[in-house]
């Protein structure tokens, strides 16, 4: 379904006087080229706005595939500059990418519709020993080539070619959740034992990537940015908990050098009842969307997917968004909200809730992990430093007292991999 690419701000819409459905009143006849402007806006403004202004009504406030009154009443009218204010800031580009962190990295994606927004899988590393799995995505043939009707659609909702993008899984099972309690941060001892796997995945992209995920996820995407800063273009996250702030402090010492096109921003999103950001000390640097919906706003909002929503009130015109996706999706919004990532973690709430992600935490932490990422510190120190052979630091590796027999294999095994 193609997409209008004007990529300015909305302008007033005239109401008709029969309006077609929902979707049908929001999809232009055709794509255009993208229009010029920031990566991946390539969102048709006035499309969403002619789809809200003629009624716009919430979901439950009218009848699925009902016509919208010929006037936008004034709750209506509201509703759409809390939508389309802040949100006009979002990209199509994010409502794919959470795609592909939400049901691509968990593995639940209709590989017809990755094809539709431009994409295939490229690959998956899983590592079933701390339940860490990653899924790199690759632009079509026919993405690239741009001249087909899907592909101008495709760029009109990526603003341009679609970019390599890797996406990290969510807490899935026990050892996910036991690193989600991890001293060093969320998904420290994911990342730990698997930056091997992490630079392999990067190495294949063939170019800079985009790194996503949701809560987990998330983290490990901000970790990889952090630790792999000129390979990675943005992060996106969703429902993501922060990371250490002296891993953070790596990507800010990166940006403050980095000449603009270098540097590497965040765009973190979260539903508005969410309880997983709060764990952490700091986001890596950019904005944070909060997405309010209608009926929702509790701890179950951590598995919604609020940009979906988001795109179902722009006018659902992207093909297998909200397909299946039921109240998780749908056309719910009532106000999306922007902060800085440097606002996020400020005051006494974030720092108790840091405090009490690692008291309580302990009920189920394995104190293995935080071994393995101890040591993995200083082996990764000694391997940047490139002042200690290889066979010095595997021998080291063997004798450390902190490691059990099967983490000093795996820790082997991705020393060597680096090393080369």
């Amino acid at each position: 379904m193609p997409l209008s690419t004007t990529a300015s701000a909305p302008q007033q819409s005239k109401p008709q006087a029969k309006p077609a459905s929902p979707k049908a009143q929001a999809k232009p006849a055709s794509a255009k080229a993208p229009a010029s402007g920031p990566p991946g806006q390539g969102l048709g403004y006035q499309a969403a706005k002619d789809h809200l202004a003629p009624g716009g009504g919430l979901e439950k406030e009218r009848k699925p595939g009902g016509a919208r009154p010929a006037e936008a009443s004034q709750k209506d009218k509201a509703r759409q500059h809390a939508v389309l204010g802040d949100a006009n800031e979002v990209s199509n580009q994010d409502v794919i990418m959470e795609q592909l962190a939400h049901r691509g990295a968990y593995g639940s994606l209709d590989t017809a519709n990755l094809a539709a927004w431009g994409y295939r899988e490229a690959g998956a590393s899983v590592d079933p020993e701390s339940g860490f799995r990653a899924v790199l995505y690759l632009p079509t043939a026919e993405a690239l080539a741009g001249s087909s009707e899907r592909a101008k659609t495709i760029a009109a909702i990526h603003g341009g070619k679609p970019p390599p993008v890797l996406a990290f899984r969510g807490t899935a099972e026990k050892r996910g959740a036991q690193d989600d309690t991890s001293k060093g941060g969320v998904g420290s001892y994911q990342f730990a034992s698997n930056e091997a796997r992490v630079a392999e995945l990067l190495a294949a992209a063939g170019g800079k990537v985009i790194v996503s995920g949701h809560s987990l996820g998330g983290a490990l995407a901000q970790l990889t940015a952090c630790h792999f800063p000129s390979a990675v273009s943005r992060v996106v996250t969703f429902q993501s908990p922060a990371i250490a702030k002296t891993e953070t402090d790596k990507l800010k010492a990166h940006n403050s050098k980095a000449a603009p096109e270098e540097k590497v921003r965040s765009t973190h999103h979260r539903a508005s009842g969410d309880l997983v950001h709060l764990a952490g000390e700091q986001l890596t640097e950019g904005d944070v969307f909060t997405y309010h919906s209608k009926g929702i706003s509790n701890a179950m909002d951590h598995t919604v997917l609020p940009l979906a929503r988001l795109s179902a009130a722009r006018g659902d015109a992207i093909d297998g968004v909200n397909d299946g996706l039921g109240k998780k999706g749908g056309d719910r919004l009532t106000q999306v909200k922007k902060s800085s990532a440097e606002d996020e973690k400020t005051g006494m709430v974030a720092k108790l809730s840091e405090k009490a992600r690692k008291f309580f935490g302990g009920a189920i932490r394995d104190n293995s992990m935080d071994a393995y990422v101890g040591v993995w510190k200083q082996v990764k120190s000694m391997i940047t430093s490139k002042k200690v052979g290889k066979a010095q630091i595997l021998g080291i590796i063997d004798i450390s007292p902190a490691l059990t027999p099967d983490q000093k294999t795996k820790m082997r095994d991705q020393a060597a991999k680096l090393m080369g």
